[in-house]
């Protein structure tokens, strides 16, 4: 009786080290699996300059003889590379309009644009817009300007491969400077990060779960 009595208590002490060091490897293994990496929470944005394109379609352009009042438009070219967090905003300018001196205005011009990007890899973000401008001055002295420009269709979502999503909202032009000229800016905005874990994550996982299986063929083949 003395002996199974000394014996007992380091075949259950033995036990309990097995499943306690198990439960450890399990936790280990889904703590790697759901934890984000560092750099999950931010998108670059690479804009591919080249692929990109704004052009000018007057309508209703009507101007004293000689006297040009034609609106132009041109890209803010090279765009720079911009990285964003989850849930924030850069504004920046990417179009400039410009008309040429002169006495007259347009009811109705159209301006179609298209951004391209390397990063993420989707397709270009693209719309157009109606311009109204009228010109007062000469030539040589511009005089006042006034106008607006509105896009159709401001904002835009867009998914990535990887699951990320952001918006692209088009600003409108709510005037012109004296002298013929404007802006046109971008609010770019990140509204979800997809989490993808590094390679390291991914092998400290594959470890945790592979220690999990072998301590339980062990404590298959110890109770067998």
């Amino acid at each position: 009786m003395d002996q199974v009595f000394c014996y007992r208590p380091k075949v259950v002490e033995l036990g309990f080290f097995k499943m306690r060091s198990l439960i450890s490897a399990l936790a280990l293994g889904t703590a790697v699996l759901v934890a984000p990496t560092a750099d999950a929470a931010a998108l670059l944005f690479n804009f591919d300059a080249a692929g990109s394109s704004i052009a000018v379609t007057e309508n209703s352009r009507l101007c004293l003889p000689f006297s040009g009042c034609a609106l132009s438009a041109s890209l803010l070219t090279p765009f720079s590379s911009l990285t964003i967090e989850e849930g924030a905003s850069e504004t920046f300018d990417f179009a400039r309009f410009d008309i040429s001196g002169g006495i007259g205005g347009d009811s109705d011009a159209r301006i179609e644009t298209r951004l391209a990007f390397t990063s993420p890899s989707i397709a270009s973000a693209g719309t157009g817009g109606t311009a109204f401008y009228l010109r007062a001055g000469s030539i040589s002295r511009p005089g006042v300007l006034a106008g607006t420009f509105t896009w159709d269709n401001p904002a835009q979502q867009f998914t990535a491969q990887d699951g990320s999503k952001f918006t692209f909202k088009f600003n409108d032009v709510a005037g012109f400077i004296t002298g013929g000229s404007a802006r046109s800016s971008l609010t770019l905005t990140v509204d979800s990060v997809a989490v993808v874990p590094e390679p390291a994550t991914w092998a400290m996982m594959i470890g945790g779960f592979g220690m999990a299986g072998a301590m339980l063929r062990r404590r298959r083949s110890a109770t067998a």
